[in-house]
């Protein structure tokens, strides 16, 4: 028997102990174990973790409405700095999915002619020509359309270097869709949240607290 079979018979065991719950968000405990298996087979840190807590972080991503499928790039478990332990991280698009409303994220470039100010009413505006192509981001801004209001939230240069200075390897491999992620989340902050959403963000803020993240209550995904 392999290592990675012996992760599986123990994450299998522990997502059966979920199963109701899986399919009660159209999920299964086989295809969850399936996309843990091809995370797990090409990550060595990943392998490193207890299986019973990757089953866990796996089903609470199922419960917060997101799917593990890296193809659709919502959510990834992650390895985290201290060795065998893992979090989950949500991508833009898995914050996208979770709003449930369409929302726009632009990054702004070195070039590009960028102005953000308040009108008269109290909403910020942008204003936003791109310009001939630079490669450094110098902003970005997030916004949604709430009962008919435009809300807008933008991440000023300084916030940004400060995020990829202090953050993870995934800041210095992946910034624009960090940023965006960024740029989303505290944009989602600011509105009105569904309850799928405000779980999303208090595991999120955990995560970046460095506290454990499955210490959330058990009745996370029930809405």
């Amino acid at each position: 028997m392999t290592d990675l079979d012996k992760v599986g018979n123990r994450s299998s065991r522990e997502l059966d102990k979920w199963s109701d719950r899986l399919r009660s968000v159209g999920a299964t405990p086989e295809r969850v174990w399936a996309q843990l298996r091809s995370i797990v087979s090409g990550n060595h840190d990943l392998s490193m973790v207890a299986p019973e807590r990757l089953a866990a972080l796996a089903v609470q991503i199922y419960l917060l409405g997101l799917d593990l499928d890296p193809q659709l790039g919502q959510v990834w478990i992650r390895p985290s700095g201290k060795r065998g332990e893992a979090s989950i991280m949500i991508g833009y698009r898995g914050w996208i999915a979770l709003a449930g409303v369409p929302v726009h994220c632009q990054l702004v470039y070195q070039g590009d002619d960028f102005r953000a100010r308040f009108s008269s009413d109290g909403g910020l505006q942008v204003e936003h020509e791109i310009g001939p192509g630079g490669s450094e981001v110098v902003a970005a801004y997030a916004s949604v359309t709430i009962d008919g209001e435009r809300r807008v939230h933008v991440i000023p240069q300084a916030r940004i270097k400060k995020a990829i200075d202090e953050g993870g390897r995934t800041w210095k491999t992946h910034p624009e869709s960090m940023i965006r992620a960024m740029a989303i989340r505290e944009l989602f902050k600011t509105i009105p949240a569904t309850p799928k959403l405000t779980a999303a963000l208090k595991v999120d803020d955990m995560t970046s607290a460095q506290v454990d993240p499955l210490n959330m209550p058990p009745t996370i995904g029930t809405y």
